[in-house]
């Protein structure tokens, strides 16, 4: 099958194509799909395409969603975003032309906020998948009109449970049209030494990844490590991975550097900006924190279970969906600073317990969440959809 895969972004950020470069070359190499790729622009994206010998166009579509702030440039926003939509639905008329003589039995739309791949699938008149992997309640205008969707020739893939009822719930798009598939997480780690107690010599070494920003929770690791100062450890350290958000023209590790100095835990909260080897990053740390307010599925929960480190993550999102309370990990109440610390102090008092966790999480992503399986899957939603709407 030919098909024309459409990414939302030109460079690789956060999990939405790393996730999906994984899925292009299984479609390829185990499946030989023919795959020409749409992308926004030139950047790391496009260039491990162009690596992996694979066809690419660039078009300057825009875009369209936005997250609401609550402040005097909503409006704004609002605007911009409305502006885009209509240049991504012009845009789409020369594109289709340039694309037609392709013969594509397909479009396959990665990211949920990818409106443009949803424009060009009807001007070329062809039945698209598209894979749904993030939400936030804050985030405006996914769709112009969604109730469009009702009627459209595609398949809805969402990363869990969660995001699933988000979006046939809060979005009301069609359930009948979807499915649950579960990231696919390529397993590049090497399991830090067991025992998992034998490492604390040097203190307990928390690692916290993604974007800095609101939506991630760094404020619940923060207030953890302040509490856990209060009751007298000292050696426990956070360390921040990732790079800033900017909230009103303001780069929020700033934000969080002023609450560390606030709580007075400046020195056990650590930086590090963006890693590019986070396989050798996590073999120095213990446990992997997962905070995020509304996580779409957590490539780093499953992350850190494979680096066998314990993962503590909050009980919101998809990710009580991987983590099992008390057997593949612990969950926490998502905002409350407290409860984390409880839950990093029983990690750091009760080896025993947690020598059994994590051979129990190594165990469970095993053979759960593997790219080769994540792929089969998405192989057969496209292979559906392309009969369903061909018969």
């Amino acid at each position: 099958m030919k098909i024309l895969i459409i990414t939302q972004s030109k460079d690789i950020i956060g999990g939405a194509n790393r996730s999906l470069l994984d899925v292009i070359i299984g479609l390829k190499e185990v499946y030989n799909y023919q795959i020409v790729v749409l992308s926004p622009g030139e950047g790391d994206f496009t260039r491990k395409i162009n690596q992996l010998g694979i066809k690419y166009y660039i078009f300057p579509y825009k875009q369209v969603s936005y997250v609401e702030k609550n402040d005097i440039f909503d409006v704004y926003r609002s605007f911009k975003s409305v502006k885009n939509e209509l240049f991504d639905i012009i845009l789409t008329s020369s594109v289709a032309k340039k694309l037609i003589e392709e013969n594509f039995e397909l479009v396959y739309i990665n990211d949920t906020t990818n409106i443009f791949g949803y424009y060009l699938a009807q001007k070329l008149h062809l039945p698209f998948v598209w894979h749904f992997r993030g939400y936030n309640k804050y985030i405006k205008k996914y769709m112009m009109n969604e109730s469009k969707l009702l009627k459209a020739k595609g398949l809805f893939i969402n990363i869990s449970k969660a995001m699933l009822d988000y979006m046939t719930v809060v979005r009301m798009l069609p359930i009948e049209k979807s499915t649950v598939i579960y990231n696919g997480i390529v397993n590049r780690s090497k399991p830090r030494l067991q025992p998992w107690s034998s490492n604390l010599g040097y203190g307990l070494h928390l690692l916290h990844c993604g974007h800095l920003s609101e939506a991630k929770g760094q404020t619940d690791s923060i207030k953890a490590i302040a509490e856990l100062k209060r009751r007298g450890y000292t050696d426990i350290y956070l360390h921040l991975v990732g790079t800033p958000a900017i909230v009103r023209s303001r780069s929020y590790r700033l934000v969080l550097e002023d609450l560390a100095r606030k709580l007075f835990v400046e020195d056990q909260v650590i930086f590090e900006g963006e890693i590019k080897d986070m396989t050798t990053f996590r073999q120095n740390m213990d446990v992997e924190l997962m905070c995020s307010i509304s996580e779409p599925f957590g490539r780093v929960t499953v992350e850190g279970m494979q680096a066998g480190l314990i993962v503590i993550g909050c009980n919101t999102g998809a990710t009580p969906e991987i983590i099992t309370d008390g057997k593949t990990g612990f969950i926490y109440e998502q905002g409350n600073g407290y409860d984390l610390a409880d839950k990093i102090e029983s990690v750091y008092t009760n080896h025993n317990l947690v020598d059994m966790v994590v051979q129990n999480s190594l165990d469970f992503v095993k053979n759960k969440f593997t790219m080769e399986q994540n792929v089969q899957l998405i192989h057969e939603a496209l292979k559906y959809t392309y009969v369903k709407y061909n018969e």
